[in-house]
């Protein structure tokens, strides 16, 4: 990308910050929300040379943008190994006492999920859509819902006996 190409972008980008945000906001439930809105931002710039505004708003290429980053940042995250030392650590540094709660809850329940479960788990964090699901996991709507109710059913049976 040439200079200009790349100080347009930005200026662009600049330009529509807030709508780049707020898009970025709705997109990054379970996600940091810094990491998306840093990544969108440059993912905006690098695909600037592609938009055209007379087939499409700029709500339209942020939002596609915004499916691609979570995406992206989705399957890093479910690469990840989860390690409790780590999650301790956030819940240290981040957040009220509810965010810390809910962390430990989701801990409590993926401590008794199968691999599959977990990744079920993961994706309806994430607010995965049928397209989604498909692509990324190969997973039905149906089915991921099935795994949740067995891996539900899992944890109320081991708190009750353990």
């Amino acid at each position: 990308m040439r200079d200009s190409e790349n100080s347009a972008a930005w200026c662009w980008v600049l330009e529509h910050r807030s709508m780049i945000l707020a898009i970025a906001r709705k997109f990054s439930g379970g996600l940091c929300y810094d990491d998306m809105c840093s990544r969108l931002m440059i993912e905006c710039v690098e695909a600037f040379p592609k938009h055209d505004p007379t087939k499409g708003s700029a709500v339209t290429f942020v939002y596609w943008r915004a499916r691609k980053v979570r995406t992206y940042m989705f399957r890093e995250v479910q690469r990840e190994v989860l390690d409790e030392d780590v999650i301790a650590q956030q819940s240290a540094t981040d957040g009220s006492p509810s965010e810390i709660y809910k962390r430990v809850r989701v801990q409590e329940i993926l401590s008794v999920a199968t691999p599959r479960q977990a990744v079920a788990c993961f994706t309806l964090l994430n607010g995965l859509n049928y397209k989604e699901l498909r692509e990324m996991v190969n997973m039905s709507p149906q089915s991921r819902n099935a795994l949740l109710y067995k891996l539900g059913n899992s944890f109320h049976k081991k708190r009750r006996t353990g």
